[in-house]
């Protein structure tokens, strides 16, 4: 299976890196089914993970995970805009912890860091 990185995060980093356009944001946050990308790949210190977000779009709303993304002008913005930059804001690291974990707890999906982290 081949995977193409689309979203690329360091997670523990300040500033957060992401190689995806507007279009593709504002496709998650007007909740188009097959819009975003089949895969997102985020880096991390554990080890990368490989996100099926096509998968995960099948079965939730884009609501599930992404909260509004607008700003002022009503334009979708990136991650990386307020997680990790302003300090009321987690770190997108943090932020994913407790949007994925969470949900995967209560969903039955797997929980172990090994279960998404690859090595």
């Amino acid at each position: 299976m081949k995977v193409k990185p689309v979203v690329e995060e360091t997670l523990e980093e300040e500033v957060l890196t992401e190689e995806t356009d507007e279009a593709e944001v504002t496709a998650a946050v007007k909740g188009e089914q097959d819009k975003g990308e089949e895969f997102v790949t985020l880096q991390a210190s554990k080890g990368t993970v490989t996100f099926p977000h096509r998968q995960h779009q099948e079965t939730f709303e884009c609501v599930s995970c992404h909260h509004p993304m607008k700003d002022s002008d009503g334009v979708a913005t990136a991650c990386r805009s307020c997680h990790g930059v302003s300090p009321d804001v987690l770190k997108a690291k943090d932020a994913f912890h407790a949007a994925c974990k969470t949900c995967h707890e209560a969903q039955g999906g797997p929980t172990g860091c090994k279960d998404c982290h690859a090595s």
